[in-house]
């Protein structure tokens, strides 16, 4: 994640096409100013430009970083076109992503490039790609801002701009309109921009302001209106929690390509707003989960002092995304966004998965090196953060005290920090002052579970009173061949004759058109694939994952 972020705000807006450029203010010496223009042949879309203006130092120099990585993704400044620095004496590339730029005192620098359509009319944005990357369709476009702010360095957050220009008929929507809090100091990495012909957007009231929600494409499911209102009671439940919120927030949603039967949600929570991609076929319930985690990324961890620097951020995500998740699934079912059926089923597919997880028992540091390189690394931090926190809430209940009552705790504590300008101060160092503050202690939990990687075990009483945790023994999900193998290679590849793939009537070698899940995570799998069969006709062949060995893993049932 870049970490040279800025905070901007919406200078203007033109739908007419017609650029705001042109009357722009020669940049203050601190500051830096935005401004995206897009480029049509017709009524299409074909690119977007990216201008940005500032002064050199009193020394003449400036560091200008253009977007690399974020979410996964990297190297996002190959896909810039043109790239264009008008004012400098010199500009040299220490780096890929760097630009060491020399000039006069003061000289007023110029930086421009664009980024080309990637989709074609009636495309969406592409289900096997990463959604961070850019896309951008003839007709509307999607942006997060690590793939496209190049980012000047040592500049005052408070004194940078930007403004853009969308064509006529086009409606546009971004989290950059409105001043970003002083603790987003990093608002190109956390901003979001969708605009289109077909983009619509809704203004509605929570307790602490305004909300915007722009939307756009069709979703099967369900309507506008029943998702405006599910963002909508999930944030006024976040915000009673809290007791606070946003003065503005936006929420996007855009639809991905179909999945072909199965369903695909990508989210991310960003400044003062969170962005959505889902495809077509996705029920609004699986949405209301994701919707309240991205939201509480509101304050966690940004208003609980922080990511720690660097590669340490990553060790953290027990507590950044972990306890996040528990947070999610406590207030949507508490604010009644979910009923207790949706509640119990989204924490028995998290304790499932992790029971079956090949990483269960791994190392924190498996999780710092391994994170955005393997999925079901990836997924483990979410489990164990919401696992603990389920066990430390359960223990201080007992004690009097609770899971809300330290969270307000550390709240509170990254206030006074913030008012008072201290220091950062590590993730662990911040949750003992606020356990010692508060009257409870982590024992060895964080020490066991989060960082050396024991398995762990709820108690049966882990939820209350209501509900009651179970354990069970299920079979291990077992496909019968090579998955990668046989995507790779188009056709199934190490079929074991003794397992359900072949019982069902899968050969090796048989050419393999479509692979389906219901993603169940263990031996209750049902797997639908469609080959080709007699006369080169599709065949669609249906089997249930069960292997010969049980895992143990636990379930929440209503008492």
């Amino acid at each position: 994640m870049r970490k040279n972020g800025i905070v901007v705000w919406l200078l203007c807006v033109s739908l007419t096409g017609l650029s705001a450029e042109g009357n722009a203010k020669s940049p203050d010496p601190s500051g830096v100013t935005y401004h995206l223009d897009t480029i049509t042949q017709g009524d299409h879309l074909t690119a977007v430009r990216l201008r940005l203006r500032f002064r050199a130092d009193k020394d003449g120099k400036a560091t200008l970083r253009l977007p690399d990585r974020w979410g996964g993704g990297d190297r996002f400044y190959e896909r810039l076109k043109d790239l264009d620095i008008k004012g400098a004496k010199t500009v040299t590339t220490p780096e890929p992503a760097v630009r060491e730029i020399n000039a006069k005192p003061y000289a007023l620098i110029t930086v421009s490039y664009r980024l080309e359509a990637n989709r074609t009319p009636g495309q969406e944005v592409p289900l096997d790609t990463n959604y961070t990357y850019p896309v951008i369709a003839p007709d509307w476009f999607y942006i997060t801002g690590p793939g496209l702010f190049a980012v000047v360095e040592g500049r005052d957050p408070q004194a940078q701009h930007f403004s853009w220009s969308l064509p006529r008929g086009w409606t546009g929507a971004t989290n950059l309109q409105y001043p970003t809090p002083p603790e987003l100091n990093e608002a190109a990495d956390q901003s979001v921009l969708l605009a289109g012909k077909d983009v619509h957007i809704a203004q509605l009231k929570v307790k602490s302001g305004d909300l915007r929600i722009a939307w756009r494409g069709h979703f099967d499911q369900f309507t506008s209106d029943a998702f405006n209102a599910s963002v909508h009671d999930i944030i006024n439940a976040e915000q009673s929690f809290w007791g606070e919120g946003q003065d503005h927030f936006l929420v996007t949603l855009a639809p991905s390509e179909s999945a072909k039967g199965g369903r695909s949600i990508r989210g991310s929570g960003l400044g003062e707003s969170f962005a959505m991609v889902a495809t077509p076929e996705t029920e609004l319930g699986a949405l209301k989960i994701i919707l309240a985690h991205e939201y509480f990324h509101s304050w966690n961890p940004l208003r609980l002092g922080g990511f720690d620097p660097d590669e340490e951020e990553k060790s953290g995500y027990w507590f950044s995304e972990g306890f996040t998740d528990y947070y999610a699934r406590k207030l949507a079912y508490e604010g009644g966004a979910v009923d207790a059926q949706q509640f119990m089923a989204t924490w028995n597919d998290a304790l499932r998965a992790y029971a079956a997880s090949p990483y269960r028992t791994a190392p924190n540091s498996v999780i710092v090196e391994k994170f955005w390189n393997d999925p079901l690394v990836q997924k483990l931090p979410y489990q164990r953060g919401s696992m603990l926190a389920v066990l430390l809430d359960a223990r201080w209940r007992a004690q009097g005290k609770s899971m809300d009552g330290f969270i307000h705790v550390l709240r509170d504590q990254a206030r006074a920090d913030t008012a008072s300008k201290a220091p950062h101060v590590k993730l662990i160092d911040r949750l003992n002052r606020a356990a010692t503050a508060y009257g409870v202690d982590f024992g060895d939990l964080i020490d066991r579970y989060m960082l050396k990687g024991e398995a762990m075990t709820l108690p049966e009483d882990a939820f209350g009173a209501k509900f009651r945790v179970v354990s069970e023994d299920v079979p291990v999900r077992t496909l019968g061949y090579d998955p990668d193998k046989s995507r790779a290679a188009g056709a199934f590849v190490a079929v074991d004759p003794e397992g359900p793939a072949y019982r069902a009537g899968i050969r090796e070698g048989m050419k393999r058109l479509r692979v389906e899940s219901r993603g169940v995570g263990d031996g209750h799998d049902v797997i639908t694939a469609v080959v080709e069969g007699a006369e080169g006709k599709p065949q669609t062949i249906t089997f249930t994952a069960t292997g010969k060995d049980y895992i143990r893993t636990q379930k929440l049932i209503l008492r």
